[in-house]
């Protein structure tokens, strides 16, 4: 038999042991633990930049994504603009928006020429459903005119 001549088998510290089980949990749940909020999807069909009506719910118009009315500046009234695509205007029609604007506050309201009660997205932040009583004030399929912050804010906005 050969004789052993070392120092006897190596030991790990504890330490060592605990700060290794400590950063695998770190790595695999820390992302959960310290993951920032999330903030809204801008729908694929909405452009950075831009502010965009959909004629129904979920961000679609007749079960398209595609379907948009794209504003990226003032509009009086929606009634010249149709749903891409469609024949659909966007007068009385929209049920779902989203402001994908870079800096600008979006306001829509119920009539032409800022008119009429309104409310207010950010950028980055829509509604994908008017149906559910959010925007408050039945805003489903009556908007008419659309302002960014820059060009006009309401008395309260």
């Amino acid at each position: 038999m050969r004789e052993y001549k070392g120092r006897g088998p190596r030991r790990k510290k504890p330490g060592r042991v605990a700060m290794g089980l400590w950063s695998i949990a770190g790595v695999m749940g820390g992302g959960l633990l310290f993951a920032a909020p999330a903030q809204a999807a801008a729908p694929t069909d909405c452009p950075p930049t831009y502010a965009c009506l959909w004629g129904d719910t979920a961000f679609k118009t007749g079960g398209a994504t595609a379907s948009v009315i794209k504003l990226k500046q003032y509009i009086p009234a929606l009634r010249p603009f149709s749903y891409y695509g469609t024949s659909r205007t966007g007068h009385d029609s929209a049920s779902s928006v989203f402001n994908n604007g870079s800096t600008d506050t979006a306001y829509f309201f119920k009539n032409e020429n800022h008119g009429g009660a309104w409310f207010k997205k950010s950028t980055n932040d829509g509604d994908s459903d008017f149906t559910n009583g959010s925007p408050p004030g039945s805003f489903n399929d009556s908007l008419d005119s659309v302002y960014f912050a820059t060009l006009f804010v309401p008395i309260g906005g």
